[in-house]
């Protein structure tokens, strides 16, 4: 494996981890009323759509990664393909939001925003379910589990049996996916690190001991 997507990988797991944390902090309840949502994103717009930006910037940054590690484990195409579809959702949100002028409209942005929301991010953690399949021990079961729990709460907000704020609910656990992620970068990192000694030996990885 590449370092460059391992490093790719975990760092932008980590950013993507902080960008999400700092948006929430600053972000109203779903349950406020449409205009006090609006009015609390045009006055913080320039924080706010900065957050979304460096988001739109880990996105890409993780699916270029995912297609990378894809060449040797297939799983990671739907990781891949996941984060691609969840760029929409950032052109959705930065250029729709600030034009929002009525309730209607605002129903809209925000529809299209949630239904993109939750089908990419039900493809891509499908995706690290099965890759977390490859791997051995606790963090193995920690890794589908949690996918796992995620993508059928994102499942279920896509047939609209749930809510946003339902999603907002599993925070923690997507907190949680996201600092093991980042080991998963790690990880890739550092066999392509042993791949590379036993190369230099003269020797084939799969005769490690």
């Amino acid at each position: 494996m590449d370092k460059k997507a391992g490093y790719t990988f975990a760092i932008a797991s980590i950013a993507m981890l902080v960008a999400v944390v700092s948006f929430i902090s600053f972000v109203e309840s779903p349950d406020v009323d449409w205009q006090l949502r609006i009015a609390n994103l045009n006055e913080q717009w320039l924080l706010i759509s900065s957050i979304w930006r460096i988001e739109a910037i880990c996105v890409i940054a993780l699916s270029w990664a995912a297609f990378h590690f894809a060449k040797s484990d297939s799983a990671w195409y739907l990781v891949g393909i996941g984060h691609i579809f969840m760029l929409t959702e950032y052109a959705v949100m930065l250029a729709g939001y600030p034009e929002v002028k009525t309730e209607e409209g605002f129903m809209l942005m925000n529809q299209l925003a949630l239904w993109i929301f939750a089908t990419s991010n039900f493809i891509w953690l499908i995706g690290m379910a099965l890759v977390y399949t490859r791997f051995f021990g606790w963090i193995k079961y920690a890794g589908i589990i949690l996918a796992s729990i995620l993508a059928t709460g994102f499942f279920g907000i896509f047939l609209g049996i749930l809510t946003m704020k339902h999603a907002m609910l599993a925070g923690p656990l997507a907190a949680l996916l996201y600092v093991l992620n980042a080991w998963v970068g790690v990880r890739y990192l550092t066999s392509s690190s042993l791949e590379g000694q036993l190369e230099s030996a003269g020797r084939h990885p799969s005769a490690a001991p």
